[in-house]
């Protein structure tokens, strides 16, 4: 993204190249997500959720006590959400992306030209 703004002289957002300030522990529950997220089954390239059981484990394997795994599921689960909807949206914007590149392009002929 920063590339490409740069390459067509468009200014970049104020958000670029800053980092969200971390609570402690914040770093823990990024880790878990990401590696959680290895675990998530996808259809047709649309993720599903993560299963409850492998962040029931990763809570397991981690010694989190069980006050406190109730507390790591919700969150991470509440991460998956946001990250669902986030990727629907991408893949919206890309679908009507196509969607307006085939409005605006002829098509092809059956001698491949235009």
């Amino acid at each position: 993204m920063i590339e490409t703004a740069l390459a067509k002289g468009r200014e970049l957002p104020p958000w670029v190249g800053t980092e969200p300030d971390l609570n402690p522990g914040d770093d823990f529950f990024l880790t878990a997500f990401y590696d959680l997220s290895t675990c998530r089954q996808y259809s047709e390239s649309v993720p599903g959720h993560i299963p409850w059981t492998a962040i029931a484990e990763y809570s397991d394997r981690s010694g989190l006590y069980p006050e406190t795994a109730a507390g790591f599921i919700r969150v991470i689960r509440s991460m998956d959400s946001v990250f669902l909807q986030w990727h629907a949206g991408k893949q919206k914007q890309e679908m009507d992306k196509q969607q307006r590149r085939s409005k605006y392009n002829p098509s092809r002929n059956k001698t491949g030209k235009y």
